[in-house]
């Protein structure tokens, strides 16, 4: 493949993360606040966690060919989302999970970090 091959593959590796994050998001607000079961929401949530952290390997074979600047701020990128989500794992904290990929000053219905990120991906094609 060449690079803008493998970029192809990656944006379409995190949309397809995306909407999984999207998927965990919506089952755990559910199990808190339909169900009222903290187990399947702290569960979900760490799901979360895991997906995120597993991003860089799974798309560390489409990084060749890419630009060097473009390819080390994917590998940047995605190693932000890890570290921050082997945090709130190591801290236990559902709410420090629930806020991962939320900045601070995030809106409801606005994109997360990490779509933003795509949307970043889309732009260098």
């Amino acid at each position: 493949m060449n690079g803008n091959e493998n970029l192809v593959k990656i944006i379409e590796t995190l949309e397809e993360a995306a909407a999984h994050v999207r998927e965990l998001e919506a089952e755990a607000g559910e199990a808190l606040f339909t169900k009222d079961d903290a187990g399947i929401y702290r569960s979900k949530l760490e799901q979360k966690a895991m997906l995120m952290i597993d991003l860089e390997s799974e798309i560390e074979d489409f990084t060749t060919g890419l630009d060097p600047t473009l390819s080390r701020r994917i590998e940047g990128g995605l190693s932000r989302f890890a570290s921050s989500a082997e945090r709130g794992l190591g801290l236990g904290s559902t709410f420090y999970l629930s806020a991962l990929l939320y900045p601070e000053d995030h809106v409801e219905g606005e994109k997360n970090d990490l779509e933003n990120f795509i949307g970043f991906l889309k732009r260098n094609l």
